[in-house]
């Protein structure tokens, strides 16, 4: 789900079963021109939210079948400085996307 509101676009990708989430991201970058570090990886189940995937997480055969990759805001510098972590303020802004543009697919 891209932050513009466009319509999200179905990808399909073959990857070892050694790679971690972080080499899904660089891959379904070269696709959607997208930086790595602004996707947030997740599976939904219900329409909500279930697991948060982190980068450095192998990528599990029994629940690669279909995820989701959100576009997370760009942070400024004086925005990450102050923050303890980048990620976290990543995910922070990039549910609150999520939750508010939920009923727009």
């Amino acid at each position: 789900m891209l932050l513009d509101g466009s319509v999200p676009v179905k990808y399909g990708l073959r990857l070892n079963s050694e790679m971690k989430y972080w080499d899904l991201k660089k891959h379904l970058s070269d696709l959607c021109s997208l930086e790595p570090d602004q996707m947030l990886i997740c599976e939904l189940s219900n329409s909500q939210i279930r697991l948060i995937l982190p980068n450095e997480l192998r990528i599990k055969p029994s629940t690669a079948c279909e995820l989701y990759a959100y576009e997370l805001p760009k942070i400024d510098s004086v925005l990450r400085s102050r923050a303890g972590s980048e990620l976290g303020i990543n995910i922070e802004k990039g549910l609150k996307d999520i939750q508010r543009n939920q009923g727009t697919w």
